[in-house]
């Protein structure tokens, strides 16, 4: 996937898993742990390194949520999830953070800051919507 999108121009970037609540997601979702669809910590690491290596070997960016997480919120890292699984807020602030620098490290040209702005500020649109200008 990453060489054909490499192919077509796209500049890629690796998103790994963040973390896991087993207890919140288990009990919100007991017809997954039925079927036995378990995930954990363990694995999200282990899927979190294979994608390492691959965003290494391929040289593209990678974001490591699954360190992130833990480095940024330590053994509070459950607040960044709103069902066990799925990110909050903070969640979402980390992921932003992470993704902010990897643009920056990789396609500065990209990063927000390197970016002309183009339209309006949404303050200053018009009911209408008449001054804006594609």
């Amino acid at each position: 996937m990453v060489f054909a999108m490499k192919a077509q121009q796209i500049r890629p970037i690796i998103v790994g898993p963040g973390l896991i609540d087993r207890e919140k997601w288990d009990r919100a979702r007991p017809e997954e742990v039925a079927l036995g669809h378990l995930r954990t910590n363990k694995n999200f690491a282990i899927y979190s390194d294979a994608l390492a290596k691959l965003a290494s070997e391929e040289k593209v960016p990678f974001v490591n949520l699954n360190k992130a997480f833990r480095e940024k919120s330590g053994d509070s890292w459950k607040k960044l999830l709103t069902d066990g699984l799925h990110f909050s807020g903070e969640g979402y602030e980390v992921f932003h953070d992470e993704l902010m620098k990897a643009i920056k490290a990789f396609y500065p040209q990209y990063h927000p800051q390197n970016m002309e702005y183009k339209l309006k500020d949404w303050r200053d649109v018009l009911d209408d919507g008449s001054n804006i200008m594609l």
